[in-house]
């Protein structure tokens, strides 16, 4: 077992490339093999439904497969323009001093950004490869014609937008997440689209249970996206409630916050702060989230209906 300079030794050491054999013991490598062995083995006159859950492109965003080492090699990767020092000392105190916050104003300090969002990426292309051999599998045993493929993220995350790092904040970068539904089934004519409308991942399984045509518990809290398949201009709801309680103290803090979103607005409400602290934002005409109007007598009325919103859904699910 490889020993570190602490005297830890074998499972204790979960990151670091050279703590890896080779990467075969990565999963992006791993689960083909997995799905494969599945596929052979399987009862094939019953249906199946198969989670396959990747790390990447979860930290240590370095250790991702060297196949990609010459990935983005010498290139500059776009940020967002609220990815800079104006705008992370522009943040109110307290959220200037939340975990990796001073981690991403050290990263825009000596430039070094970007080397980081090169590792994020090569990540992203081992998963990609990676799916796609499971959906080559899915082919070659003659089932991809009848499998629908549900992809989705756990969470977004701060790549210096706000002068932030991490993922516990209900800025639109971290509750916003990848979602794509591929039933091969509908024609080629509903390939691709889009909808706008707030899905949640408490949506997932009773869209399964619809695609399966099982009947779906009364008691869940999510709706199907099925009809979205069918129709992406269909209404599925008008916002949601959002939190996130989990909490660290000094000197590694993290602020508790609840909210409500919807389709034009965002609320945020920091709950720990006394006295409590609101911001509200536009996001048709502030998508990045760039103009705090809680403060703004103008939006007194807005502020009063999205606190309101907030506290419905809060009492709803409580």
């Amino acid at each position: 077992c490889p020993v570190d300079a602490g005297g830890r030794k074998g499972e204790d050491i979960r990151s670091g490339f050279a703590n890896m054999k080779n990467p075969v013991h990565r999963e992006t490598v791993v689960f083909p093999r997995k799905m494969k062995a599945f596929l052979e083995t399987r009862d094939e006159k019953k249906p199946f439904c198969m989670s396959i859950s990747y790390k990447a492109p979860h930290g240590p965003w370095q250790d991702w497969d060297r196949r990609y080492a010459k990935l983005h090699k010498g290139q500059q990767i776009p940020m967002k323009p609220t990815a800079t020092l104006e705008a992370a000392l522009a943040q109110p105190q307290f959220l200037q001093d939340t975990l990796e916050s001073d981690r991403a104003r050290d990263w825009m300090e000596r430039g070094v950004f970007n080397g980081w969002y090169q590792h994020y990426y090569r990540l992203i292309a081992g998963m990609d490869n990676s799916i796609g051999q499971i959906c080559k599998l899915l082919k070659e045993h003659g089932v991809a014609d009848n499998t629908v493929i549900i992809f989705m993220g756990d969470n977004g995350h701060f790549m210096g937008e706000h002068g932030l790092s991490g993922k516990w904040l209900l800025f639109e970068e971290s509750i916003q997440v990848p979602l794509f539904i591929y039933d091969p089934r509908l024609p080629e004519s509903k390939r691709g689209e889009i909808s706008s409308e707030i899905a949640l991942n408490v949506d997932v399984y009773p869209t399964i249970t619809q695609l399966a045509g099982i009947k779906e518990p009364e008691w869940l809290q999510g709706s199907s996206l099925v009809p979205l398949l069918e129709n992406p201009e269909k209404e599925l709801r008008d916002g949601s409630f959002f939190e996130h309680h989990f909490t660290l103290r000094p000197p590694h803090t993290i602020v508790q916050s609840e909210g409500y979103r919807s389709k034009d607005w965002k609320y945020i409400r920091y709950t720990e702060m006394d006295p409590v602290v609101e911001q509200l934002f536009d996001l048709n005409n502030d998508p990045l989230e760039e103009h705090d109007l809680a403060g703004n007598p103008e939006y007194r009325s807005t502020l009063d209906k999205y606190r309101s919103r907030w506290q419905e859904e809060r009492s709803e699910l409580r």
